[in-house]
């Protein structure tokens, strides 16, 4: 099966725009020497003489903070972080050293955008310079005025803050919220993830220091900094000092962290986007079909929080003449010339040199069954297509081959309806699929379940199976499995391999070192790509570029503009009241075709 998905402008999460503080965490002190510094001070002034190490939990992992002091003022600080967010809490990591040695104090601004990186670095800071001082720092007592506090904070939308409600009791979270249900300027399937796997967990634990859901970064960041504010809101009002905020953000544990569980398998998919799923319900069926059981075992994982990977920014499929919707709606006839197309999408892909740099394998493949896989989803599996047309999810983007020409677009739903009401559906048919025909077959499909690496018995030569973890609660499973399928997206999310890999392709040398801005899932890492290479997977076309949204400008970042809402009109991509801004810079400017090759 084989068709191509198409995302809009508005895709899915690319990782953390906004974050919210952390609490104090472990704490060492050392002398300027080496050796640990003294007990208690000696010296006249504000400080004992030495250098003082504490830690806090940032929003990505722990961030270290090591000062060193005089009697009287601050000498020196570093702050360490590796897993903060590339540009984001990272910013803050590089930023915030600068500015205590300026104040002499922890007590300075945050870095936009990384609040909860500045404020761990802040928490952190406090603790060494209480230790420096021989001064314990207990957080203060929780008071708060019980109600119901509304704060806001920046998720992926550059448009829109996200605006959240806390309910509290004198000491304690009882419910967060989006201000309205169905109403907000995130991705709606994206923020109900969020609602459904994260929010639970804060209350269970009373701490705001939970892991964000993998797949929707943004998103939680966004929730935890606007809870962060309400709460920080009911402790003022309830006589608290600002500081018991820190009483919120305790460590949590995995539940399960030391325990491995090994699972048996006909199948292994690991990643759960649409390929995924779709490979996981073939596979169902054609073993059902080979073996004459009802009941096979096909294992699904994915390490987001919801199925369905990118298709969550996704509204149409590219497709080449699906021949029983054709006789359906088209009175037999096919919609594209496909000989032609084909000749058009390779002179497109021969660069200036007459260089062919199509995978024309690739191509062909799609050419000649992606309109099996559409027939598939709509006569088996009752998906509902709308008629083709052209548009700019054609190859080239308006560029060699015209979007007006071939009509292979084939929008998700009939009918003139919003995007995210299109990605609604689609996320509803995948969850269907999954538990009709994987769960029913006596498979299983687990989310927040990282597949790390293959499994490879060297004598054979055959991958059996794969190590993957839960994220949430860390148990570690050992899959066994007759046949893995990896279905896990790209290796745009990791500056490493993106740096890596795509510094192969000969007109992108500047990829050599550094990163693309990516418009589409920062979960997408390369790690399992990098497993199957290890253990000597061929990689045809690695270098080449991928086809996805390339951003000239960030719109995540840009958002210092006013907003103008016009309620008479709604934006047929959110569903919303249209609205026009500078911060709305169109990402599809940078928009290409090359993951097929073509030209520079």
């Amino acid at each position: 099966m084989v068709m191509l998905a198409c995302a809009c402008s508005s895709a899915p999460e690319t990782g953390g725009i906004a974050e919210s503080p952390a609490p104090a965490a472990e704490k060492t002190a050392e002398s300027p020497s080496g050796s640990s510094a003294p007990e208690t001070a000696a010296a006249p002034g504000i400080y004992t003489a030495g250098t003082y190490t504490a830690a806090a939990q940032g929003f990505g992992g722990e961030v270290k903070v090591t000062v060193t002091v005089d009697e009287n003022s601050i000498l020196d600080v570093t702050v360490t972080g590796d897993k903060e967010t590339p540009g984001i809490g990272s910013s803050a990591v590089e930023q915030m050293p600068d500015r205590v040695m300026k104040a002499q104090s922890a007590e300075v601004d945050t870095t936009a955008g990384a609040t909860v990186s500045s404020e761990a670095i802040k928490s952190a800071l406090r603790t060494a310079l209480g230790e420096a001082q021989g001064i314990e720092q207990p957080a203060a007592e929780v008071h708060m005025k019980p109600g119901t506090y509304l704060a806001e904070a920046r998720g992926f939308s550059s448009i829109e803050l996200l605006p959240i409600r806390v309910t509290v009791d004198e000491t304690r979270i009882l419910g967060i919220e989006p201000q309205s249900q169905g109403d907000s300027c995130e991705t709606d399937v994206i923020l109900q993830n969020v609602m459904e796997l994260m929010v639970p967990r804060i209350l269970e634990n009373q701490s705001l220091a939970v892991d964000a859901i993998t797949g929707a970064t943004a998103t939680s960041s966004a929730v935890k900094t606007a809870a962060d504010k309400a709460i920080r809101q009911a402790l003022l009002a309830g006589g608290s000092d600002e500081t018991a905020i820190e009483n919120f953000y305790a460590p949590v544990e995995k539940a399960n962290a030391g325990v491995v569980e090994e699972l048996e398998a006909d199948v292994l998919v690991i990643g759960l986007g649409p390929s995924g799923i779709m490979a996981a319900v073939s596979a169902v069926e054609s073993l059902q079909k080979e073996t004459g059981k009802e009941q096979v075992t096909v294992i699904g994982i994915d390490k987001a929080g919801k199925i369905g990977g990118s298709s969550c920014g996704a509204h149409s499929a590219l497709i080449v003449n699906p021949q029983k919707y054709q006789d359906e709606y088209n009175g037999g006839k096919d919609y594209v010339d496909k000989e032609a197309f084909r000749e058009d999408w390779l002179e497109y892909t021969t660069d200036y040199d007459g260089k062919q740099c199509a995978d024309v394998e690739l191509l062909d493949m799609f050419l000649d069954n992606s309109g099996d896989t559409l027939d598939w989803l709509v006569y088996d599996h009752d998906y509902i297509f709308d008629r083709p047309t052209g548009g700019n999810a054609a190859v080239g983007g308006g560029g060699a081959i015209s979007t007006s020409t071939w009509p292979v677009r084939y929008n998700y739903v009939s009918g003139s309806i919003s995007y995210e009401q299109r990605r609604a559906q689609v996320y509803q048919w995948h969850r269907g699929m999954l538990d009709d025909v994987v769960a029913a077959a006596g498979g299983r499909y687990m989310t927040e379940t990282e597949g790390y690496e293959l499994l490879y018995d060297e004598g054979s030569g055959k991958v059996t199976g794969a190590r993957a973890r839960n994220l949430y609660d860390g148990t570690e499973y050992l899959i066994h499995a007759d046949a893995v399928i990896l279905a896990t997206g790209g290796f745009l999310g990791s500056s490493e391999h993106t740096s890596q890999w795509l510094a192969e392709n000969e007109y992108y040398p500047m990829l050599a070192s550094g990163n693309w801005m990516i418009n589409g899932m920062a979960q997408n890492d390369g790690l399992m790509i990098a497993s199957a290479m290890d253990i000597g997977a061929g990689t045809k076309g690695i270098g080449n570029i991928p086809i996805t949204l390339q951003e000239a400008c960030t719109t995540g970042q840009i958002h210092d503009y006013p907003v103008h809402f016009d309620k008479t009109k709604m934006n047929n991509r959110t569903g919303r009241p249209s609205t026009w801004s500078l911060n709305d810079t169109p990402p599809g400017s940078g928009r290409n075709a090359h993951s097929a090759g073509g030209r520079p």
